[in-house]
């Protein structure tokens, strides 16, 4: 999967990481259709920085997307309808 990663002060480099395996019972895995940056993410790539972050973080967090699948807790999601 692509994701936009903090690689140091100012840099943001879109890499490919493996894909999330072995959900835990209440989690979901999205399809991510798309993903905003925010102004928190602009903060935090500013040189000096305005906002601290660990180096190697996906950043991005205004996301659309489908649920793929689901954790053995979770009982109801929503459901694309056409």
């Amino acid at each position: 999967m692509l994701a936009g990663v903090f690689k140091r002060r100012g840099v943001l480099e879109v890499e490919d990481r493996p894909e999330p395996s072995g959900l835990a019972e209440d989690e979901v895995l999205l399809e991510v259709e798309g993903c905003g940056v925010c102004g928190t993410d602009l903060h935090i790539l500013n040189d000096p920085p305005g906002h601290p972050a660990t180096e190697g973080v996906i950043l991005g967090h205004e996301i659309v997307g489908r649920i793929i699948n689901t954790g053995s807790a979770v009982a109801n999601s929503m459901q694309e309808t056409a």
